[in-house]
């Protein structure tokens, strides 16, 4: 028999079954929902992590949107300032200015640079026809637009970049870009836009369209401001894919969409690398870029891709469910291991949720709950700690509770557009407020998650303490500030006018930088009784309206040992101190408290020998600490102050040189200065300011720049010689003075430069030529203008001549010379006088200006000769259309005054080449057909005629002779005496070549033209050369005195590069010292090539030979180039001479030669002197030197012997 008690035991267990069944079921749901659970903690805590590195992801791609557009923005800045200080361009301008850019290798991603022009529809036709005359082709302005402006693109850096003529203002996104930038003065970026890119020969085909943004700066050609017109504008064009390019690899699992929040009606896409996919469930963040003008949205996104940790979880916790329903469905004898493995679980469950709050935790990013009405309905400990409230007390708490109050509107307006649906997650920074009060700087990501069907659920939001961040910017700004101030006292400093004005400006700066309310500086000084160290008080600031002054009195003199010995000792070795009072001694405290001061710093002055003093910085309402940064660059201020006290000191110590060259300088009739490259200058004397216009030296260095070039090339030319060769020299320069007037000057100056190589200062001297220029503007005028009628003279018309024959020559046009002589005009003289015969003159001049082309020249001759140059006619009969003009117009009545006057022209007419081909021929020629029209009856014209033939074998003829006389030696030398004006002695003679042939003297006048233009003149010269040279020591021999003999250098010989050997060589042949050897060089030869003259004249002038141009006053001669010939004497042509006393003109040209000569230090040669009027005339103007036939003609060598041998002279004084 079985006992009672087991029997009862099994029915009990047969009725436990289904309990126990349930409980295992119940147990198994809850231990599979435990570890689900465990798994989202796990996800949620691996999401958090990726989101920390997105925003570490999204902070890079921000930094480096923010420099490529700031790079198109810095170029378009520095090209519109180089623009407007070149001024506006032409086609040409702009293409060499593209180049220099150098677009393609230094800015491969920009698609074109355009120029736009602003223009009102007035101006569109004359600016067609500008731009088409620079292209040469077509061009037209495309507008459809009833605007009061247009934007023209006129040029472009590619082909088909933009569209020539196109308006670009007729679309809205580039108008209102090109309004905004003028507006602001200032380079913007346009909103994104479609436009057809550069290589693109169609007109804006749809199909061609591609994204992009257009950046753009006006520009002012004269000058900014509201009163200055627009000139235009440049625009850059670029590119979405260039702007975005290297980003998408770099993103290759990364989403990033930018928008453009610039417009009204919402955001408008601009770059989306991954459109066509769908990351739903993946985590993003959100940031914003100002970019130039516009407020670009940046999201970067990621598919989530948890690790291998959650799912480890939600396996092993799911394994351990049905592990446990097993055992316990296996009886009692295995609840203990059961219950074991529940508690396991258990515990592995609290691990993963102790895990996601370490996660919490330690991230630097609090991942909340915020449900759809505003409360908190998740916290984590770090924010709970952060505010003062447990997290578990934050639980249903309004979010706002815990904002500020300024910020609460715009967190709240974000939470309702993530509500409504217009934004996908929302980002800000927003002030936190803790239970005590304190302000902590978040920064909230807050995004919306919603159920399956659409509802709002709840805001997950990502919060970041950025209070350091924010602390460190402060001190940023407070130090930048403090640097700017820096900067700013700095400029004061390095060149102060008043230096103690200069130290209080810098204080003043420093002190309101550093936010305090007081600054001072403290000078070291023995005490003046004890000797002992002290200091005191030379310059303080103090806030306006904030603290009193200290007593300065009391300031003065003040023993170090009043103060802490640790503060002197740490002065004394350069370091700062920082002090409160509360943490003082009693005698220290009581010192600033009774200053009212809080806190305190002391920063020392160092200078090359020792602690100079301090600055002093003073808060008298707060406690502060003084930060590093803060006091390392007040340190860096002190240090550039002690700098300016001992540069302030040399500056004293050189004061009395400096007095002492002022004193010098001031004297001297050139102006003076010292300038910095960029024009600043250094120093002035009193000559250079009066040259400007200034009263003194220092009103002129107070005005920046005030050396004005009146050409900007001129300058620019003369600053790239400077940089290359280091200084010019005699440099002729149209400067401005202060009143606007303008002045001529040579311009001379030297680069110094510092160890580096760059210049640093440029010296200069400058002087006022404007009255020589006068006097040599008004030698020209009377060497080359008649000055009764203002008509072109004699010389004038052969310089026209030889250019008009030239061009004939080269073209095979003809030219015509008409000679012209009034009729009877000697009787209007004899009966009516001389004032009459003037008038009459002048306005035959003025009927035959008229009558005459603008090209054509007429000339006065003298008297009442004129001559007509026609250039460029086709055929003979043209000359006679234009005789037969003239003589109708010249055979019109007078009216001179009461007088009705009547004469008649006589006209003779040459023809080039017809006639012939030389000026001078030409003229007989014409002359003697003027004769003819005379001897016929007068008041008509007539032609040249000849036997050309003739003309042609006596030339050739002549040239085979002269060839037959240089190998026959059938050449000799005259020799005319120079006499002193002074003592009528003979000082020198000028060697003269003839030529005998047959038993005759033939006249150079007939030789040399011919020797010259076939290149015998060469052999020639150099036989005169050395032949004058031989007759020198054959007179040295002889015992005659020594005189100077005078050759002429003819063009030909000049240009040689071997003609300073032929001249040492004539020299050493003949053993004749060179300073009894002068060379004689026409005014057009040293002339024809400037500085080519200037170095052989500097050749044969180190030589020892004595030079002297010939013919003066013919030519064309700048005094400035006079100045750098080496030369010793001028010769005043006889052309000038014959005529004196009977001309006016040549009596006044003279006279300015004789002038100019003696302000150059030249010695005067009149030529051609033939009557004692002539002599006096030239004494009494001062000329040194004659010769002509008044004393002798050209004579033979023995003849000259015995002139020398008696020691001739001429009585100059009667």
């Amino acid at each position: 028999m079985r006992p009672v008690e087991n029997s009862g035991s099994r029915s009990s267990g047969m009725g436990e079954r289904p309990v126990q069944t349930a409980l295992l079921l119940t147990l198994l749901l809850v231990l599979l929902a435990l570890g689900f659970g465990a798994w989202r903690l796990a996800l949620e805590a691996e999401r958090v992590e990726q989101t920390s590195e997105l925003h570490t992801r999204l902070g890079v791609v921000q930094r480096e949107l923010e420099a490529r557009t700031g790079r198109y923005l810095s170029l378009l800045r520095a090209s519109s300032a180089s623009l407007e200080y070149i001024g506006p361009p032409d086609a040409n301008a702009w293409e060499q200015f593209v180049r220099r850019l150098n677009l393609e290798f230094n800015y491969p991603q920009v698609d074109s640079l355009n120029l736009l022009r602003h223009l009102s529809p007035d101006e569109v036709h004359d600016f067609e026809t500008e731009i088409q005359a620079q292209l040469d082709s077509d061009f037209a302005v495309i507008s459809d637009s009833g605007r009061d402006f247009l934007c023209v693109i006129t040029y472009s850096s590619a082909p088909g970049g933009g569209q020539p003529g196109y308006d670009a203002c007729q679309a809205g996104t580039p108008r209102d870009a090109l309004l905004q930038a003028a507006s602001l003065e200032e380079p913007v970026l346009s909103a994104p836009l479609q436009f057809s890119p550069a290589g693109n020969e169609t007109e804006f085909p749809e199909e061609r369209l591609i994204p992009g943004m257009i950046f753009v700066s006006p520009l002012f050609m004269e000058g900014r401001g509201p009163d200055q017109a627009l000139f235009g504008w440049l625009a850059i064009t670029l590119s979405t894919e260039s702007l975005f390019a290297g980003l998408e690899e770099r993103l290759d699992s990364y989403h990033l969409t930018v928008n453009d929040r610039g417009v009204d009606d919402g955001p408008t896409p601009i770059f989306d690398n991954r459109a066509d996919q769908n990351l739903e469930g993946g985590v993003s963040v959100i940031g914003t870029l100002e970019a130039g003008n516009r407020q670009w949205e940046l999201q970067l996104s990621r598919s989530f891709h948890p690790g291998p940790f959650p799912y480890a979880v939600l396996v092993a916790s799911w394994l351990v469910s049905v592990l446990l329903v097993f055992l316990v469905r296996n009886g009692y004898q295995t609840r203990y291991r059961a219950e074991e493995l529940a508690e396991q679980m258990t515990r592995a469950w609290g691990e993963s949720e102790a895990q996601r709050k370490r996660t919490e935790e330690l991230s630097l990013i609090m991942v909340t709950h915020v449900d759809i009405d505003g409360r908190w309905s998740r916290a984590t400990p770090r924010l709970g700690s952060l505010l003062g409230v447990d997290e578990k007390e934050m639980v249903g708490r309004p979010v706002l509770e815990f904002v500020h109050p300024d910020d609460q509107w715009n967190l709240e307006n974000e939470l309702q557009s993530l509500i409504a649906g217009t934004v996908q997650s929302a980002w800000l920074e927003a002030r936190l407020q803790s239970r005590t009060g304190e302000t902590i700087w978040s920064e909230f990501n807050v995004s919306l998650v919603r159920n399956d069907e659409g509802e709002p659920q709840y805001f997950l939001a990502f919060i970041q303490d950025v209070s350091d961040r924010k602390d460190w910017e402060v001190e940023l700004g407070q130090r930048d500030r403090l640097l700017g101030a820096i900067a700013e006292s700095l400029s004061h400093l390095i060149a102060p006018r008043q230096f103690d004005a200069a130290v209080e400006e810098m204080l003043s700066l420093l002190g309101r930088a550093a936010g305090v309310d007081r600054a001072y500086i403290f000078v070291n000084h023995p005490h003046p009784q004890t000797g002992l160290p002290a200091h005191s008080m030379r310059y303080e600031w103090v806030a306006g309206g904030v603290t009193p002054e200290i007593d300065n009195p009391d300031m003065q003199n003040l023993l170090y040992s009043l103060l802490p010995e640790e503060w002197y000792d740490s002065l004394n070795q350069g370091r700062p101190v920082r002090a409160m009072p509360r943490n003082l001694g009693e005698s220290a405290r009581e010192i600033l408290e009774s200053q009212d001061i809080k806190s305190l710093l002391l920063v020392p002055i160092m200078l090359r020998d020792g602690f100079m003093g301090h600055i002093g910085f003073d808060d008298c309402h707060q406690e502060r600490s003084w930060p590093e940064s803060q006091v390392s660059a007040l340190m860096a201020a002190a240090a550039s102050l002690g700098n300016a006290f001992e540069r302030q000191e040399t500056e004293e110590a050189l004061d009395h040189n400096r007095r002492l060259l002022v004193s010098i300088t001031d004297n001297i009739s050139e102006g003076i200065y010292r300038s910095t490259p960029e024009g600043e200058l250094e120093y002035v004397n009193s000559a250079l300011a009066e040259m400007f216009g200034y009263d003194s030296p220092e009103e002129m260095m107070q005005v920046p720049a005030p050396i004005h070039y009146c050409s900007r090339e001129r300058r620019e030319e003369l600053q790239e010689h400077l940089k290359e060769y280091g200084h010019y020299r005699d440099e002729e320069v149209d400067f401005m003075r202060r009143d606007g007037s303008r002045f001529v000057a040579l311009n001379n100056a030297v680069a110094l430069k510092g160890d580096s190589g760059r210049i640093i200062y440029l010296d200069g001297v400058i002087s006022d030529i404007t009255e020589r220029k006068e006097a040599e503007r008004k030698i020209n005028y009377l060497a080359h203008y008649d000055t009764l009628t203002g008509l072109p003279n004699r010389t004038m018309l052969r310089d026209r001549m030889h250019q008009a024959l030239a061009k004939a020559k080269r073209h095979g046009y003809l030219a015509g010379i008409l000679f012209i002589d009034l009729d009877r005009f000697k009787n209007v003289n004899d009966s009516l006088g001389h004032a009459v015969g003037d008038r009459l003159l002048s306005e035959v001049s003025r009927r035959l200006q008229s009558e005459t082309r603008a090209e054509d020249t007429v000339s006065r001759q003298g008297g009442d000769e004129f001559i007509v140059l026609l250039p460029e006619i086709g055929e003979a009969n043209e000359a006679a259309q234009v005789a037969t003009k003239l003589l109708s117009a010249l055979g019109e009545p007078y009216r001179i005054g009461n007088h009705e006057l009547h004469v008649t022209p006589s006209i003779g007419i040459s023809i080039y080449p017809d006639d012939a081909e030389e000026i001078d021929e030409l003229i007989r020629n014409a002359d003697a057909a003027m004769y003819q029209a005379k001897e016929r009856g007068r008041f008509n014209f007539q032609f040249f005629t000849h036997d050309l033939s003739v003309q042609a074998w006596e030339r050739l003829s002549l040239e085979n002779q002269l060839r037959r006389a240089i190998q026959r030696q059938e050449f000799v030398l005259y020799y005319q005496p120079q006499l002193s004006l002074e003592t009528g002695e003979i000082i020198g003679v000028e060697a003269l070549v003839r030529w005998r042939h047959e038993g005759r003297l033939i006249s150079p006048n007939v030789f040399i033209p011919v020797a010259e233009q076939t290149g015998m003149i060469i052999e020639i010269g150099d036989w005169v050369l050395t032949r004058a040279c031989q007759q020198i020591q054959e007179w040295q021999e002889e015992g005659l005195p020594l005189i100077p003999v005078s050759v002429n250098l003819s063009p030909m010989q000049f240009r040689r590069r071997d003609i300073r050997n032929h001249i040492q060589q004539a020299l050493a042949g003949s053993g004749v010292s060179p300073e009894y050897l002068v060379l004689e060089l026409t005014e057009g030869t040293v002339m024809e090539e400037v500085e080519e003259s200037v170095r052989m004249l500097g050749q044969l002038s180190r030589l020892g030979v004595g030079l002297c141009i010939d013919d003066f006053g013919t030519g064309y001669s700048s005094l400035s180039y006079l100045k750098r010939f080496p030369i010793d004497k001028l010769k005043i042509d006889k052309s000038f001479v014959s005529d004196i006393p009977d001309d006016p003109d040549d009596m006044a040209i003279t006279a300015a030669v004789i002038d100019m000569g003696h302000n150059l230090n030249l010695r005067i040669v009149a030529e051609g002197v033939e009557t004692r009027e002539q002599l006096q005339f030239l004494r009494q103007r001062g000329c040194q030197e004659m010769q002509g036939f008044l004393f002798s003609r050209p004579v033979p060598a023995d003849e000259m012997a015995e002139m020398l041998k008696h020691r001739s002279r001429l009585d100059v004084a009667s």
